[in-house]
């Protein structure tokens, strides 16, 4: 009879340290995939910040090319203006 209490101990340890076992692997696996949905969500950020970084370089450029073309605009309306003026004296 004692061996028998001593064999139901041992296999009721063996089932919780395999449930035990199972939690953990379960665990780990849900850690890994959590770490996989960060690391794409990081590299998804970076790739949208790149996006962003880009588009703002070109409105920058784009404005610089606009500024200098208003300023070459007005370089000849106030050629255009003395040329006027001078024919008129």
């Amino acid at each position: 009879m004692r061996e028998q209490e001593i064999k139901k101990i041992y296999e009721e340890e063996e089932k919780k340290k395999k449930l035990y076992n199972i939690m953990v692997e379960q665990y780990k696996q849900k850690e890994e995939f959590r770490m996989q949905e960060e690391i794409a969500e990081r590299q998804e950020l970076e790739k949208i910040a790149q996006y962003q970084s880009k588009l703002d370089q070109r409105d920058k450029r784009q404005k610089l090319e606009m500024a200098q073309k208003e300023k070459e605009k007005e370089a000849i309306y106030l050629k255009l203006k003395k040329q006027e003026e001078e024919r008129k004296k």
